[in-house]
């Protein structure tokens, strides 16, 4: 079985603080993965964006400890520390302040100390990760345009964007004889409405899985 995952994907593995990042684990523990030169063009344009948006909410939150928290941090404050923070990186904040990383009681200033560090080294292991990634991925050059296809797939968003993502795994999959695909991505859109076309026209796809609603620990991809 062919691994085919989605930028969304890659994202989602890369920044530590991403709201999926926990589903995004499986990964380690899959063989044959692939994605597309469209794919890590996409990854290309957007990591930047993305590490910034990360760095805003984090930033954001620990100012709101600093403005709603006196000198001491107790362990009774844990939750609503986790309520506090911007659902995109609150299961970020709920790994972290359950983990040894962050004893309570704790000094106010010690605890945003430790967040900036977390947050400055972010970037490095986002890189870290991408080259571990890199180096288990393969990379596939998609050469035809396949207009038919593209045209059936009217209910999945852009033609040069997710369509052409999809066609991607599709051209994949038909150059590898005796092979089938999955598709993994965090895209509601392919993932919903866009699922049945896909795995009605596109043959040898065999299943688009959301990993939003993936559970690691109790499936076998």
């Amino acid at each position: 079985m062919l691994n085919f995952i989605d930028t969304n994907v890659i994202k989602g593995y890369c920044f530590e603080a991403n709201n999926y990042n926990d589903q995004c684990q499986i990964l380690e523990g899959m063989t044959n993965l692939w994605f597309s030169e469209k794919v890590l063009d996409e990854w290309n344009r957007i990591e930047r964006g993305v590490y910034e948006e990360i760095e805003t909410k984090i930033q954001r939150h620990i100012q709101d400890i600093k403005r709603n928290f006196s000198d001491m941090v107790e362990i009774d404050h844990r939750d609503r520390l986790i309520r506090m923070a911007d659902i995109k990186v609150r299961p970020f904040f709920q790994r972290l302040y359950f983990s040894e990383e962050v004893e309570f009681p704790a000094v106010r200033e010690e605890l945003c100390n430790k967040i900036e560090n977390i947050l400055l080294q972010m970037q490095s292991e986002k890189i870290l990760r991408f080259n571990k990634l890199m180096s288990v991925c393969q990379i596939h050059a998609r050469t035809k345009i396949y207009p038919s296809e593209n045209s059936m797939l009217q209910t999945c968003h852009n033609g040069n964007g997710d369509r052409g993502i999809i066609l991607d795994a599709y051209d994949l999959v038909l150059s590898k004889q005796n092979e089938e695909l999955k598709f993994w991505t965090f895209d509601g859109g392919i993932s919903g409405k866009c699922k049945d076309d896909i795995l009605g026209k596109l043959k040898k796809i065999k299943d688009v899985v959301d990993l939003k609603y993936y559970l690691p620990t109790t499936q076998n991809p």
